[in-house]
């Protein structure tokens, strides 16, 4: 089933390893940003990246 293909993948070590080092890179070249920030600090659009990620991995009821 597609549900247990995700919930392998969401789960394992290698994607939340990938997916710290992304976040990281993604707020650290914000807060470095000379010209322009894509997404300033409070990272709104990360925050909505993040919430949509947590919505499509939910437990189903």
């Amino acid at each position: 089933m597609l549900a247990d293909r995700v919930a392998e993948t969401v789960g394992s070590w290698c994607f939340i390893i990938i997916q710290s080092v992304l976040l990281g890179i993604w707020i650290m070249l914000n807060m470095i940003a000379f010209i322009r920030h894509w997404d300033p600090f409070p990272f709104i659009l990360l925050n909505l990246v993040l919430s949509f990620q947590a919505l499509t991995q939910r437990p189903s009821s």
